[in-house]
């Protein structure tokens, strides 16, 4: 079974040309151009982002089933997902992507109460 991660999300319109802008949430914001196709929430599958300028808080992007500005208000606020199997594996040990660690019980130590042990779950 397949897992879609959230790397990025269109955050506005730009132009008449069907342009967006998106920001990134990848550690190094350029790899979300980077991860093979992509799906914009749940209509638009199978997407290429291609970038075309790069904002100080983002970028301008296309992609070639948008062409329109109309079409590209449809997008704003979704999500720019990738299949799990497009992230490269980690190669260091006990390093891990968040969405591993979703659901799992951290077990911390303070070092004023060291005999004290604090629990949470991560969601």
């Amino acid at each position: 079974m397949s897992q879609l991660i959230v790397i990025g999300e269109v955050r506005a319109v730009h132009g008449l040309k069907g342009h967006f802008k998106i920001t990134s949430y990848t550690e190094t914001p350029d790899d979300v151009f980077r991860y093979g196709p992509c799906r914009l929430g749940k209509k638009y599958s199978n997407i290429t982002l291609k970038k075309l300028k790069e904002l100080k808080t983002g970028y301008i992007a296309s992609c070639e089933q948008i062409k329109t500005r109309e079409l590209a208000e449809k997008i704003v606020g979704l999500t720019i997902e990738i299949d799990q199997s497009y992230l490269p594996a980690i190669k260091k040990l006990n390093q891990y992507y968040y969405h591993q660690l979703i659901n799992l019980i951290v077990k911390t130590k303070c070092d004023a109460a060291p005999n004290k042990t604090n629990m949470c779950q991560i969601t």
